[in-house]
């Protein structure tokens, strides 16, 4: 019986519309927080690591 594991990784960038800077860092830590929560309940997804700017993200 064979067995068999696989690790696929993505690195996903969302910007904002028009690249608009609008991701204040007051908030920007709530916001990483939303989506990685988000993406391990909706598609049982690991992330490793959300980081971004103003306006962009990087998961």
């Amino acid at each position: 019986m064979s067995h068999s594991f696989t690790k696929i990784w993505i690195h996903a960038v969302f910007g904002t519309k028009d690249r608009v800077p609008i991701i204040s860092s007051s908030f920007e830590n709530q916001l990483y927080s939303h989506i990685q929560k988000q993406l391990e309940a909706d598609f049982e997804c690991f992330v490793k690591v959300i980081n971004g700017t103003e306006n962009h993200i990087h998961i």
